[in-house]
């Protein structure tokens, strides 16, 4: 048998795994393979007109550079995604793709920009009562400020449903910047550690190349992301 009869058929399906893939090398830190994953999964969507397949790609490039520390890149390369997604209807990978101009923009040290698009996040996210990428806007605006926002008023709003990994970490998150804020050590303490024991127990922190084949999905990697940056 050749190796390519061993090739997956070229699909809408495998050009997302492409872009799984990607993401998986960029958090251990491989940036060329990812951005080759990256280019292989807009390109083969594109032969296969699939709009949204290509967006996906474009928006989680952004990611990707956010991971390499190319935060102008991130900021470039979200800014296609936003547009697409707008165009698609398709409310989740918008406010998916502002979070991933928001990593660029913290990165770069955009505080001003950073607190403008989680405010517009935010605001989005109520409307649309997406829980799953609110409480990120409620974190990078708490970060941003280093906790001189109404954090515990705002998360009212963005209240985790049970599963939710990345709502539950983020929200812990801001309520430490919060609790930092108003001189409650112990408490900060305490809700970064519970943060960091959803992402222990969820395996969302890579350590070494035996996690390679280990899948996770797009937004539990923002999570991942954010956390290794702690």
């Amino acid at each position: 048998m050749c190796s390519s009869d061993l090739r997956l058929p070229r699909s809408k399906a495998l050009a997302i795994n492409y872009v799984v893939h990607a993401n998986d090398m960029a958090v251990l830190g491989w940036h060329q393979r990812a951005e080759k994953y990256y280019e292989m999964a807009i390109q083969l969507s594109n032969e296969l007109n699939d709009q949204w397949g290509a967006a996906v790609g474009l928006s989680h490039f952004a990611l990707g550079s956010a991971a390499a520390g190319r935060y102008e890149a991130a900021v470039e390369k979200s800014s296609p995604g936003k547009a697409a997604f707008t165009k698609l209807g398709d409310q989740f990978e918008v406010h998916a793709s502002y979070s991933f101009t928001i990593l660029g923009h913290y990165g770069l040290g955009n505080m001003s920009d950073v607190f403008e698009y989680s405010k517009w996040l935010f605001d989005s996210c109520v409307r649309h009562d997406d829980r799953y990428v609110g409480s990120f806007a409620v974190y990078a605006m708490a970060r941003c400020t280093q906790g001189r926002i109404p954090v515990d008023e705002l998360l009212e709003f963005t209240t985790a449903q049970a599963g939710n990994n990345l709502a539950a970490s983020t929200s812990l998150m801001a309520l430490g910047y919060w609790h930092t804020h108003h001189g409650r050590s112990a408490e900060a303490v305490s809700a970064f550690e519970q943060a960091w024991r959803i992402c222990r127990n969820n395996t969302y922190i890579v350590r070494s190349e035996e996690h390679t084949s280990e899948l996770q999905s797009p937004c539990n990697l923002v999570c991942r992301l954010l956390l290794e940056k702690k």
